[in-house]
């Protein structure tokens, strides 16, 4: 009877440690889903803790072969309970294969330790915390290479962005350049050409002075033109800038390159200038030659700061441009002044080949009063011989010489101003009075070659802007051109025909008829083309010039045909906003 009560005693024993060894197992196998997202340490942590209640161990400890993601590298726990002074037995369990990642290692003081049941549990445990360790390496990895990549694809946007705000201000450089360029294009004024350029250079930069000068080859040196915030001493001493200047602009004119002073007072061949510099408020400069696109000086374009500063490469590579576009304005300029005295001097030129052209008629014109001052003074001589002297006779005599010496005047004059050298006048005029002076200077060739000259008067015609010797020389030229070809016309009358009437918008409209054989439909555009002519003793420029004169008076010469018979040569003028009617 006793014997089965303990053997009924040690089968609820067994029961129950099984019971135990099965609910310690069930506890291992539930941690990773306590340490699912949870850092290394706190695996290790919760780990060791839970073995120490569950095994009633002394202590539990993990060693690290290698930290993982922040987790220590070794994690002891003791237990409360544990007696010191014992010497525990100790078990040692791998994490991982081959202690990939370390060991987990228990003692306890017990003589029996470690039974069956607790090695399969801290092996369970052991692999366990393997999994959940590797897993937790995984995602530490995972996770710095997200931040990795995430911080790269920062600093691609960042780059990116940067990028594209750099090409969004060239964009908006360039169409500034662009519009800049289109409204100095219709500018004539070079000065305030080269200011607008100082301007958007000095903007461009955030510069605080600014100042522009224009290359004299005469002088060789650079002439100050325009500036931005200079007192009167500063604008006084570099009105004039020659090579050996050791300013900056002096030295980029020597070099023909761009001189930039970060600082003038550790610049050392700024030293003589610093004073002025200092008084100007200035303490960096950076001087642009302007260039011609064959490498010529044209000018320079600086800017000044009153701080140390250089110029970033993308401000100094817009000053660049800014600065070829100055020295394209400044370079036409030069070529258009340069054209306009060419021309000047070609239609001098060509109003002395008329003039000798017309020198019978000038002859005729001057010889007629003057035959009327010899005459009428000898019948004065007369009558003041008489006895007794008839006064009013002579009185009336002497009046007649002194209104035929007036005209023989008026045609020396007349001469005098067609033939005269100079830049063009543009006034207000009255084109029929330029009419009627180009008719009397060509009456005597005309009645040479037979030619009536009719001078048809307009009623209320508006003035003309012009230069009125420019404009009697291409009205001389058309009467003359028109004259020689009605030359070879019989059998009907010859008629030279000049007309002017009002042309819309704002306009007036000037003929010149003749009833010549007139041109072929081919040529009418190809006679104004220089050296073509149809005389043998011709040079084929006055057509040529007479449309380049015209043209320069904002008109346009053409020829059509003359219903009539012949050819209408007309142009163009425009009128004097401010003249009345003549």
């Amino acid at each position: 009877m006793g014997s089965a009560m303990q053997q009924r005693g040690y089968e609820r024993g067994d029961a129950q440690r099984l019971q135990r060894c099965i609910n310690d197992m069930v506890a291992v196998l539930a941690l990773p889903a306590v340490w699912q997202g949870r850092p290394p340490a706190v695996v290790i942590a919760t780990l060791l803790d839970g073995l120490l209640r569950l095994e009633h161990l002394d202590a539990v400890s993990i060693r690290l072969k290698v930290p993982v993601d922040g987790a220590p590298q070794e994690i002891l726990r003791r237990s409360p309970e544990a007696e010191p002074g014992t010497a525990p037995r100790r078990a040692s369990f791998r994490l991982g294969i081959g202690e990939e990642i370390g060991v987990l290692e228990a003692s306890s003081a017990r003589p029996d330790f470690p039974t069956p049941s607790e090695v399969l549990l801290l092996q369970v445990a052991a692999s366990q915390a393997a999994i959940a360790l590797q897993e937790a390496r995984r995602f530490g990895e995972q996770r710095r290479a997200a931040q990795e990549l995430e911080r790269c694809v920062d600093e691609r946007t960042a780059e990116v962005k940067a990028v594209k705000d750099e090409l969004a201000g060239d964009l908006v450089a360039m169409i500034g350049l662009h519009q800049l360029g289109a409204r100095l294009i219709a500018q004539r004024n070079l000065k305030d050409v080269l200011a607008e350029v100082l301007e958007a250079t000095i903007n461009l930069q955030s510069a605080d002075f600014g100042m522009v000068q224009l290359y004299d080859e005469g002088e060789q040196a650079l002439e100050l033109l325009a500036q931005r915030g200079f007192n009167a001493d500063f604008v006084e001493r570099f009105r004039f800038v020659r090579s050996d200047t050791p300013s900056s602009c002096g030295r980029a004119l020597a070099a023909g390159a761009r001189v930039i002073v970060d600082d003038i007072e550790t610049d050392p061949a700024f030293e003589g200038l610093r004073t002025a510099a200092r008084a100007s408020g200035f303490r960096a400069v950076q001087s642009t030659p302007l260039l011609s696109r064959t490498g010529r000086m044209l000018g320079m374009l600086n800017t000044q700061f009153r701080a140390p500063h250089r110029p970033s490469e993308r401000e100094l590579h817009l000053t660049d441009l800014y600065g070829r576009l100055a020295a394209d304005l400044i370079e036409r300029k030069q070529n258009d002044e340069d054209l306009r005295r060419t021309q000047d001097e070609l239609a001098h030129v060509s109003r002395v080949t008329t003039l000798g052209e017309l020198a019978s008629s000038i002859a005729h014109e001057v010889n007629q009063p003057l035959a009327a001052v010899a005459a009428n003074g000898a019948a004065c001589l007369r009558w003041l011989a008489a006895q007794p002297p008839n006064l009013d006779e002579a009185r009336a005599a002497v009046e007649r010489v002194v209104r035929d010496a007036n005209r023989a005047a008026d045609v020396v004059s007349r001469v005098r101003a067609f033939v005269r050298r100079g830049a063009a006048q543009r006034s207000a005029m009255d084109v029929l009075d330029a009419m009627r002076e180009a008719a009397s200077l060509v009456l005597d060739r005309a009645r040479h070659h037979d030619v009536g000259i009719n001078v048809v008067e307009a009623p209320r015609l508006p003035m003309v802007l012009a230069d009125r010797v420019q404009l009697q020389q291409v009205l001389v030229n058309l009467a003359i051109n028109a004259i020689e070809a009605m030359s070879m016309v019989s059998g009907r009358p010859r008629v030279l025909e000049f007309e002017a009437r009002e042309s819309a918008p704002d306009g007036v409209l000037v003929m010149v008829r003749d009833c010549g054989p007139g041109l072929p439909p081919g040529q009418r555009e190809r006679v104004f083309e220089p050296f073509l002519t149809t005389k043998a003793d011709g040079m084929g420029m006055g057509l040529a010039i007479s449309r380049s004169i015209i043209e320069a008076h904002s008109g346009k010469l053409w020829a059509t045909p003359n219903p009539a018979g012949g050819e209408c040569f007309q142009f163009t003028l425009p009128t004097s906003p401010t003249a009345p009617l003549n």
